[in-house]
């Protein structure tokens, strides 16, 4: 028979990290069903100790076992995270982690996005590009095969890499349809991943957080994984905006979109401060947490400023 010992994790305590192992060693004849830690006092389970997979949430994306559960368990995994608290109520310190699920959900959420902004960026870039010229598509169908596949690689790689093409030949550069789109792309990106980035960082590095909390590191990790969702999103709201106004800016539907955009950005940023807060004091249980999370928006705010400000000027 295989050696199923060699298969199971190391018994810690799912809040702060602690090896359990010591006192798993001093059984003789049979396992308490209750613990806890020596280390952060977190009362537990030792089944679910042994064996954190007992308690996987079947609707939540990190615990799918199989790519295709990502997708199934996304919508589910959405609507809670819509309201932070109803989240972390559920998930917690107690719930196994997996960076490999997770990132993997984010990165396919980034496919999803992009693959959205494909259309109104293509369009932009094409129509940017050949209006200007009488006969516009005849003009651009005179490149052939090679033409289409330049305007295709350009929408699915915008602002990063493009061909810029002529009767005088091909050439690749980096950047977007204007030199400056990848840094104002990039510029918003930054200042909502930046603020997040701080709350982990300010968490991370207060004394009197981490010893209230005695939380190990890698709720915080998960933690900023899940709050690039939006940060991916408003980045990809901004290639699409783009593109629609390359394409038609004339058009009085797009008189409503700086307040579309805006919206986006300002929910983004308000649900990111409601996220962290709500897994500090519901998930993680630090108490008191309106002190640190007082200081941690002042922060946040500040660092995402000075990004702001030093990437457009």
């Amino acid at each position: 028979m295989p050696d199923r010992t060699q298969e199971m994790p190391k018994p810690i305590c799912p809040k702060c990290g602690y090896d359990q192992s010591g006192i798993v060693a001093t059984w003789e004849t049979q396992c308490p069903l209750r613990g806890q830690c020596t280390e952060c006092a977190y009362e537990f389970e030792w089944a679910n100790v042994i064996d954190p997979s007992r308690v996987d949430l079947l609707w939540y994306v990190e615990h799918a076992s199989r790519k295709r559960d990502l997708l199934l368990r996304t919508p589910a995994t959405l609507r809670r995270l819509m309201f932070p608290n109803v989240f972390w109520r559920e998930v917690g310190v107690h719930t196994r982690i997996r960076y490999r699920a997770m990132l993997l959900w984010v990165l396919l959420a980034l496919a999803f996005f992009h693959t959205l902004a494909i259309v109104p960026v293509g369009l932009g870039n094409w129509s940017d590009r050949w209006r200007v010229y009488p006969n516009s598509f005849e003009a651009f169908s005179a490149f052939g095969i090679k033409g289409y596949l330049s305007e295709l690689h350009n929408a699915i790689f915008s602002p990063f890499f493009r061909i810029q093409y002529s009767y005088s030949g091909y050439e690749f550069r980096l950047g977007g349809q204007y030199p400056g789109d990848l840094k104002s792309f990039l510029t918003v990106a930054s200042f909502i991943g930046a603020q997040s980035l701080m709350w982990m960082v300010l968490i991370w590095v207060l004394p009197v957080t981490r010893a209230r909390s005695s939380i190990r590191s890698a709720h915080l990790v998960r933690a900023f994984l899940i709050t690039w969702i939006p940060v991916v999103f408003v980045f990809e709201l901004v290639r699409m905006v783009d593109g629609l106004y390359m394409w038609n800016s004339a058009s009085p539907i797009l008189n409503w979109i700086p307040f579309v955009f805006l919206g986006a950005l300002a929910i983004s940023i308000i649900w990111i401060y409601w996220f962290w807060i709500a897994a500090m004091k519901v998930g993680w249980g630090i108490r008191p947490v309106w002190p640190i999370a007082i200081l941690g928006s002042i922060a946040a705010i500040l660092v995402g400023s000075i990004i702001f400000v030093s990437e457009a000027m």
